[in-house]
C-alpha cells in the first residue's frame, strides 16, 4: 500500500479534535456537580458517600452502553463505510451536550443520566478514526500516524477541560449553574458534524459480498496474539482510567480546588499526552522495537503512579501538591505511547477488511474498563476519595513481573 500524503489524514484529525473538545468540556465540571453544595442536583445535606457513588455512576454509565455500541458501530463501519458512522457519532455528542445542559440547568438528574446513555450509545469517534488512519497508512508509517491521531485527541482533551473550567463558574453562574460548558459543547459538536458531512471523504469502500453483518466474523479476530494485546490494553487502562477519572475528585475534596483549577490540571495532562504523541513516540521508534516501547512505557507509567499515590497519601504536606503536578507527566506520556503501540499492534494483526472490527474490539475493551473503574472507584471513594488513586499501580504488577505477555506480541 502506498502511503498517502499527510494532508489526506487532516480531515479525520480535525474531526477527532472537535469531537474531543465537545466530549471533554464536562470533565472538570463533574466533581463540582457531585460534591459542590451549590449544585442543583442534590440537597445540601446529601452525604459524601452518596455523592461519591453518584460520581462513580455518572463517570461509568456512558461506558456501559459504549461496550456494545462502540463494537457494533465499528463493525458496521466495515460494512457501511466510515462516514455514516462518523455522522451518527457527531449527532449523538450534540444530543448528549444538550440533555446534560438542560439537566444541570434545571437540576434534573434523570436528564443527565439520559445524556450519558446517549453519549455512550453513539459518541466517541476514536475507533472509527483509528480505522481511517489504518486505511490510509502503510505498515511502516502506521505507528507514527496513530501517534498523530492521539496528538489531535490530546489537543482536544486539552482545550475542552480549559473551556469547561473557565466557563463553569465565571460567567452567569447563578443562572446557568455549571451548564455553560455543555452549551458550548453543542456548538463544537455542530462543527464536528459539518466537518464530517462536507469535508470528510470516505476512506473505505466495503466489498459488496461483505455487506452482510456477521457477528462470527468479529469473534474470529480473537487469537493468541490479539488476546495478549488485549491483556496489555486492559491492565494499562485500569490504571490510567482510574487515575484520570478520580484525580479531579481528589483535587476537589482534598485540595478544595475550584472548577478552573481542576480544568487546568486535566488540560495539563492532555498537554503532556500531546507532547508525548508528537515527540516521544518518534524518539522511541528510532531506538526500540514495539515490544520494547510497550515494556518501557509500562515501567514509566508504574513509577508515575507510585509517585502520584505517595503525593495523595501525603496530601497534608505542602510539597504534595507540586508532586501531583510533576507525576502527571510520566503518567500521561507513558499512557499515550503504550496506547499508540496497542492500536498499531491490533491493526497489524488483521486484514484491511477487518480494521473497523479490530478497532471496535479495542474500544469495547476500553469502555468495559472505564465502566468498571467508574463504578468500582465510586464505591471505594465512598470509603476514602483517595483510595482508588492509591490502588492504581497494582494492575501493572503482572506486566512488570510476567514477561510472557510481551513475548506473545508480534
Amino acid at each position: 500500500m502506498r502511503q498517502v500524503p499527510k494532508y489526506k489524514l487532516l480531515p479525520i484529525f480535525l474531526i477527532i479534535l472537535f469531537d474531543e473538545i465537545g466530549l471533554t468540556v464536562g470533565t472538570p465540571v463533574l466533581p463540582s456537580l457531585c460534591f459542590d453544595p451549590k449544585t442543583r442536583l442534590f440537597v445540601i445535606t446529601t452525604s459524601h458517600a452518596v455523592r461519591s457513588m453518584w460520581y462513580g455512576i455518572l463517570s461509568g454509565l456512558p461506558h456501559v452502553i459504549a461496550i456494545a455500541a462502540a463494537a457494533l458501530l465499528s463493525i458496521f463501519s466495515d460494512y457501511w463505510g466510515r462516514k455514516k458512522i462518523l455522522l451518527l457519532a457527531a449527532i449523538s455528542v450534540l444530543i448528549y451536550c444538550l440533555f446534560t445542559a438542560i439537566g444541570i440547568f434545571y437540576g434534573y438528574l434523570s436528564f443527565i443520566i439520559l445524556g450519558g446513555l446517549i453519549s455512550g450509545l453513539c459518541a466517541r469517534t476514536e475507533p472509527i478514526a483509528s480505522a481511517v488512519v489504518a486505511d490510509h497508512s502503510t505498515a511502516e508509517r502506521k505507528l507514527i500516524n496513530m501517534g498523530y491521531l492521539q496528538l489531535f485527541i490530546s489537543i482536544g482533551a486539552f482545550i475542552g477541560p480549559l473551556i469547561g473550567g473557565l466557563f463553569a463558574e465565571r460567567f452567569f453562574f447563578k443562572q446557568l449553574n455549571f451548564s455553560a460548558p455543555f452549551i458550548l459543547g453543542t456548538l463544537f459538536s455542530i462543527v464536528t458534524f459539518l466537518l464530517v458531512n462536507n469535508y470528510f471523504k470516505e476512506s473505505y469502500t466495503p466489498k459488496k459480498e461483505s455487506n452482510i453483518f456477521c457477528w462470527h466474523s468479529f469473534t474470529n479476530l480473537l487469537n493468541k496474539q490479539t488476546v495478549a494485546i488485549s491483556i496489555l490494553l486492559i491492565l494499562t487502562q485500569i490504571s490510567w482510567r482510574t487515575y484520570y477519572q478520580f484525580m479531579p475528585a481528589v483535587l476537589k475534596i482534598n485540595l478544595h480546588a475550584n472548577t478552573l483549577y481542576i480544568g487546568v490540571f486535566v488540560a495539563l495532562i492532555s498537554l503532556y499526552l500531546s507532547l508525548a504523541a508528537l515527540f516521544g513516540l518518534k524518539w522511541f521508534t528510532n531506538w526500540f522495537d514495539v515490544k520494547k516501547i510497550a515494556r518501557l512505557s509500562v515501567y514509566v507509567l508504574f513509577i508515575g503512579l507510585i509517585v502520584n499515590a505517595i503525593a495523595t497519601i501525603s496530601s497534608h504536606h505542602a510539597w504534595s501538591k507540586s508532586l501531583l503536578w510533576i507525576a502527571a507527566l510520566p503518567i500521561a506520556a507513558a499512557d499515550v505511547i503504550v496506547y499508540c503501540v496497542i492500536t498499531t499492534l491490533f491493526s497489524n494483526a488483521v486484514s484491511a477488511e477487518n480494521q473497523g472490527k479490530i478497532m471496535g474490539l479495542n474500544y469495547m475493551l476500553v469502555m468495559s474498563v472505564w465502566a468498571i473503574t467508574g463504578f468500582a472507584g465510586g464505591l471505594l471513594g465512598a470509603i476514602n476519595i483517595s483510595l482508588p488513586i492509591w490502588l492504581t499501580p497494582l494492575p501493572l504488577l503482572p506486566l512488570i513481573f510476567y514477561s510472557k505477555i510481551f513475548e506473545k506480541i508480534e
